[in-house]
Parts: C-alpha cells; structure tokens; sequence
C-alpha cells in the first residue's frame, strides 16, 4: 500500500508548501491529518496532481491545530468524505454542517486493510488528550502510523504487535514527539523498536532532526526521510 506524504516539515521540491503538522495520503482515498493549515494542503494536492475526490475518509489522529487545520478547507471542497476521529475530538473540530463523524474504537477497520488502533488517552500541558495511530496491513506485515504520539510512540508499537501477534512490524512513522528529549532517551526507544523486529522507520513531524540522526544511527538505509512529495510503499 503506498503512501504520499502531502505536508511536513521539509519537502522534496520548492514548490511543496511545507510547516508544522502532517498530512500522509494512504492508497489514494485515505487522509491521515491536513496539517497546519488549508490552503497548503490544498496547493500541495494541486501540484502533486492528486485526485482529492478519491479520499473516502479522513481520519485525525487528534485535535491539535497542526493536524486539522485543513480539514475545513478540504471538506469544503469535498463534502461526500466522512471524518474518523477519537470521541472527544467531534466538537473541538468545528466540521461542516452534514459531515459524517465516525468515532473510532480500538480494532475498527476504517477502510479495507486499515485499522485505527483505537484512542490512548495522556496528558498535555495539563489537560487530558485522546490520539490514535493507525495500523495498516500489506501482505508483507503491518505499518504504524503516527501523528504525533503524545502517549508514547512505543506505546502505539506495542499494541500494533498485541494486535496482530504473527505479522511482522514492517514500518513504523510519522511523528514521533521527540523533539529537545534527552537523546539517550530517544537511543533507547529506536534499540527498542529495533529489537521488536521493526524493519523500517521514518521519523517526522516533531521526532525532531536530533532523533532522526539517532534513528538512522540504528536502522541505517532503512531510515526513511519523509519530506512532501515522497512516496513509500509501506
């Protein structure tokens, strides 16, 4: 199944608006977060040449500005996509009137070969925080993807491999909240993921430059850059 990262941090060419927040296309008719803001996602879509009104739905990993500031634009423009998101998330996303809202619960399949990994709750800035990954699944193993991983990024690891016990983790990115961590912290998570069997990685979004380095330090070749543009078969 391939993905096309729309919106990061870097892109691959000068014309790919690029910032804060990320926006991954999976199999041309699923949207992982819009990013920061709607008339990026929107001009990256138009350059990349991508089909928007093939996207069935949307799905939010959860209600930060960097994640759906977007997603009233896009749905502006394409009314027929339903928006999957944790339950605590409906109201704070101000969705147009008639937009079909699916509140995720852990093992839902949201379209054929993807599943949410269900909402994990933690704390930000002293306020209570809901996010979801989710797990996709290709005839070599499972993917994770992730937005930002406030609850811990090898918290959505290991509940990918709970849930599916006998396939193998072939790809596990996207943000990674590592940014200003000790690195021997970050050291620590990538040996972790390395020792689970992870086969690949690409931290983006806020995993910070620093734990980037790190993580290629440990996975080498197999260390993906995500920048706009770039497409990975994951």
């Amino acid at each position: 199944m391939k993905l096309k990262v729309l919106f990061d941090k870097d892109s691959q060419d000068p014309r790919y608006a690029s910032g804060w927040g990320l926006a991954y296309l999976l199999d041309g008719r699923l949207l992982f977060d819009t990013g920061e803001k709607g008339e990026y996602l929107l001009e990256n879509l138009r350059v990349l040449q991508i089909d928007a009104a093939r996207v069935e739905m949307i799905v939010i990993s959860h209600a930060h500005w960097d994640h759906t500031g977007g997603l009233s634009a896009f749905l502006d423009l394409h009314r027929h996509a339903s928006v999957a998101g944790c339950a605590e998330a409906e109201n704070l996303l101000s969705l147009p009137s008639g937009t079909r809202f699916v509140p995720v619960t852990e093992g839902q399949e949201l379209i054929p070969g993807v599943w949410t990994s269900g909402c994990l709750t933690t704390r930000y800035h002293d306020a209570p925080l809901a996010e979801q990954a989710l797990f996709v699944k290709t005839g070599s193993g499972i993917a994770v993807l992730s937005g930002c991983a406030h609850p811990g990024i090898l918290s959505f690891v290991e509940l990918a491999r709970h849930c599916f016990p006998e396939e193998p983790l072939t790809f596990v990115g996207g943000g990674f909240h590592l940014i200003n961590r000790d690195p021997r912290e970050i050291r620590y998570i990538a040996d972790k993921m390395k020792q689970m069997g992870v086969q690949r990685v690409g931290p983006s979004h806020c995993s910070g430059y620093e734990a980037f380095e790190i993580f290629q330090q440990v996975f080498g070749s197999d260390c993906v850059r995500l920048k706009v543009g770039k497409e990975v078969e994951v």
